[in-house]
């Protein structure tokens, strides 16, 4: 099951998605260096929709070996 919500905005007409290597490093890198917050996440998945106030949107996933 999904946490939060859709990104404030909505969601964007065309987001990208980056599959990750190891979700907890890089969700810190979009999140504490490059300024992204959280919009949605599915922890058991390991995926999460993060958002800038200005509206950029992006979804990272980590890879699971099912894409």
């Amino acid at each position: 099951m999904g946490v939060g919500s859709p990104p404030k905005g909505g969601w964007a007409m065309g987001m990208a998605e980056m599959m990750v290597t190891h979700y907890p490093t890089s969700y810190r890198f979009w999140t504490e260096v490059l300024g992204f917050e959280l919009a949605f996440e599915r922890p058991a998945q390991k995926l999460a929709c993060l958002q800038r106030p200005e509206g950029a949107q992006i979804m990272i996933y980590e890879r699971d070996g099912d894409w």
